[in-house]
């Protein structure tokens, strides 16, 4: 059996910062996967899974970016889940456009 007993253990602090990193890296990836969704709607809107799917994302990145301090990436990912309660029309979708370049901004 081998003896860990001489090899430091990190520090709390040092702990935090690893799933920081680690959440913000699944977060842009959230980004880029909710960006395809919203890109491959067509002229009429999202097709109930795509927004289904888009919905479960912003909620993800709300939470997550909240937990690790990333207020604005937050608050604009719950925008992006408000709109995406209901069928958005193009205006809509043009907004959705918007709000998750802003949220990929927030997110570095």
């Amino acid at each position: 059996m081998t003896d860990f007993s001489d090899v430091p253990s990190p520090s709390p602090e040092a702990v935090f910062d690893s799933i920081s990193a680690q959440a913000q890296e699944t977060n842009r990836i959230r980004v880029d996967a909710l960006a395809a969704l919203i890109v491959r709607s067509d002229p009429t809107g999202l097709s109930e899974d795509d927004r289904r799917q888009a919905k479960d994302l912003a909620h993800q990145i709300a939470g997550s970016a909240g937990t690790f301090g990333f207020d604005l990436a937050s608050e604009v990912a719950r925008q992006v889940e408000h709109l995406l309660l209901r069928e958005p029309d193009a205006a809509q979708l043009a907004e959705l456009e918007l709000r998750v370049a802003e949220l990929r901004s927030a997110l570095d």
